[in-house]
């Protein structure tokens, strides 16, 4: 049985890239494959490419409550001003068009809650 029927109370958390279908996606795609974390094509990280598709997969595992956004939405609307600020300081990249891009192809979901049926 899935996750959801095992337990009462189910919940996942996932902190995943999403690959997307544009050219920065292609070149991460290609980046995980050669890092041997991309083993074959049928793995999860290449089916579910975006947000929605995240979203989807866990609502198809029979999980009542789902929710998700990429981290650059979460940058924008969850972080607090003050975490925002502390965030800012930390010189990773050179580019902030890069920083950007990075942090809209990862994304967090989260579901909850169970049925008693499955579809998959």
């Amino acid at each position: 049985g899935s996750i959801t029927s095992l337990l009462q109370q189910p919940f996942v958390a996932l902190f995943d890239p999403i690959i997307q279908n544009d050219s920065f996606g292609q070149v991460m795609a290609k980046n995980l494959t050669k890092a041997k974390i991309i083993t074959n094509p049928s793995m999860s990280l290449l089916v579910s490419k975006t947000l929605q598709s995240q979203i989807n997969k866990l609502f198809q595992c029979g999980f009542q409550m789902v929710t998700g956004c990429d981290f650059m939405t979460a940058y924008e609307t969850i972080m607090s001003s003050d975490d925002r600020k502390q965030a800012n300081m930390v010189e990773m990249l050179d580019e902030i068009e890069e920083w950007v891009l990075i942090m809209k192809h990862y994304c967090f979901v989260v579901a909850g809650g169970g049925c008693k049926e499955s579809n998959v």
